[in-house]
């Protein structure tokens, strides 16, 4: 894993975002993606 630092900055930037979300595949896209990399995500 080449990026792993960058990856996590990444979804520490998303999981701390506080820009709305406006369409249902953009919100579940970011739960999912969230949720698969351990950050706890409340639904």
């Amino acid at each position: 894993y080449h990026f792993e630092s960058e990856i996590r900055r990444s979804l520490d930037a998303i999981s701390t975002s506080t820009r709305g979300f406006e369409d249902l595949y953009s919100s579940s896209l970011r739960f999912r993606i969230l949720r698969q990399h351990g950050y706890n995500v409340s639904a």
